[in-house]
């Protein structure tokens, strides 16, 4: 038996105009159930937050698990390195250290 009932992958985009988050965003959303797969296109980033909400909401209150993907170029917030630290980011090896020794929640930010 699957794990999921409804399977959903959002491309995104960084575009900070609609013209081209329109061009750039797109949804995708398999429903096991139907054996149906929608592709939605022309989103901005605030109709795809509506459409993300709208599909959670409609999981919940139809008893179906969901699982979401996110193409997403996360990004380590700017300054967020030396508040932590007290030291200027210079490279990801820096991050990566800090994440896997726990630092983002235990190093204690300077103010």
């Amino acid at each position: 038996m699957p794990s999921f009932d409804c399977y959903v992958f959002a491309d995104y985009s960084g575009s900070e105009n609609v013209k081209g988050q329109r061009k750039a965003i797109a949804l995708a959303i398999y429903k096991r159930k139907n054996d149906e797969l929608q592709v939605i296109t022309g989103l901005t980033r605030e109709s795809l937050r509506q459409t993300v909400v709208e599909l959670l909401t409609s999981c919940h209150v139809n008893s179906q698990r969901a699982i979401f993907g996110f193409d997403h170029q996360y990004s380590f917030p700017s300054g967020l390195y030396k508040e932590l630290t007290g030291q200027e980011w210079k490279s990801w090896n820096q991050v990566l250290e800090l994440i896997g020794k726990g630092g983002l929640w235990s190093s204690p930010c300077k103010r």
